[in-house]
């Protein structure tokens, strides 16, 4: 009776114990900054707190590869060609970075565009 025992532990519960340490996330994923392999304008920043699609933006939220964000009443908008571009010209499908500020909104989005686009 003691064997069968020992053959659940062996057989069951050390796996699962194994897999969880390996599907828990790091904490520090959670800090991970992302910098897109391209030239940028030396008033984007070095690093970005996220960058992706935008899959909608209405009001003072925007989702970005399906995650919902808060947008700042106060966030700003750059593109390669104006570094304080109207928020107006952002739509879905456009590749945008962003900053998130202290208070958990985001602070900035900046259009990643293609080299040929003349936004």
């Amino acid at each position: 009776m003691i064997k069968n025992g020992y053959r659940i532990l062996a057989c069951f519960v050390f796996p699962c114990i194994f897999a969880l340490t390996l599907l828990t996330p790091d904490p520090s994923d959670a800090q991970r900054k992302y910098r897109p392999e391209m030239v940028l304008p030396s008033y984007y920043p070095n690093e970005f707190d996220g960058f992706g699609r935008v899959d909608r933006i209405e009001g003072d939220e925007i989702v970005i590869n399906d995650r919902l964000l808060r947008l700042s009443p106060r966030y700003t908008f750059s593109t390669k060609r104006s570094q304080r571009a109207a928020r107006e010209i952002l739509k879905a499908g456009d590749m945008v970075g962003f900053t998130i500020g202290s208070d958990g909104l985001v602070a900035a989005l900046w259009l990643i565009e293609p080299e040929h686009s003349l936004r």
